[in-house]
């Protein structure tokens, strides 16, 4: 029974760690100076379409968003101030034209699995 208890413990605490030493932080230059940072590792296509991604602006907190990619949509899904936001999907804002979003857009989904 003791060894279960053990392992019970230790498997999450092995998931939550190899999930901090999982990311890949990756500056992404958006112009004029600016970067974006994103954890490439986070970059996957959800079933729903959208590309979900992890992103930081070089500090401690980070933030997790989702664009789609052929509407040129972007989501604030969570972050590390607010937690998760409830309504994202209804609070899209459409990533005009050569925006400093449209280069973070563009890469996310060039590296999308």
């Amino acid at each position: 029974m003791m060894k279960l208890w053990r392992v019970t413990i230790a498997l999450p605490t092995t998931l939550i760690a190899s999930q901090a030493i999982a990311e890949n932080w990756i500056t992404v230059a958006v112009g004029d100076g600016h970067h974006a940072v994103i954890d490439k590792d986070s970059i996957r296509r959800g079933s729903d379409g959208l590309v979900y991604f992890v992103d930081s602006g070089g500090g401690d907190d980070s933030e997790t968003s989702a664009v789609d990619c052929q509407q040129k949509v972007g989501f604030l899904v969570k972050d590390d101030e607010n937690g998760d936001y409830p309504n994202w999907r209804g609070n899209g804002q459409k990533i005009e034209a050569g925006s400093p979003a449209l280069i973070v857009l563009q890469y996310v989904c060039a590296n999308a699995g």
